[in-house]
């Protein structure tokens, strides 16, 4: 006996349904809004860079910088030293395996007369 459905299919799924069956259940809903909360607490990146301070006697270090990153995100780093009294060669040694597969856009003050 020929039907006008094919293979596997039957007149039963052509019926409209009721209840859940129309919509979307509502583990699916709940999975949906979870990921625009889990973004707004903070936890996929994109939060609030914390700051670390160290204060010694002769200068304070300012580090604010993100603590997760993601691929392709565009990110600052702030590194401020304070000195409390003269520095003959201030130095600020970071680890080469910092600034591998970066790229680095600085920006410097500009010479007074060029």
């Amino acid at each position: 006996m020929a039907s006008g459905y094919p293979d596997g299919l039957h007149a039963g799924h052509s019926r409209p349904r009721g209840g859940f069956h129309r919509h979307a259940t509502p583990i699916s809903l709940l999975l949906i809004a979870a990921l625009p909360i889990l973004a707004m607490t903070g936890m996929l990146g994109g939060a609030r860079s914390p700051v670390t301070r160290i204060e010694t006697a002769a200068a304070t270090l300012t580090i604010k910088t993100p603590r997760t990153l993601r691929s392709g995100l565009v990110f600052e780093t702030a590194i401020v030293v304070e000195a409390r009294r003269p520095i003959a060669d201030a130095v600020i040694a970071l680890p080469p395996a910092l600034w591998r597969d970066m790229t680095i856009n600085t920006q410097l003050t500009a010479a007074q007369s060029e």
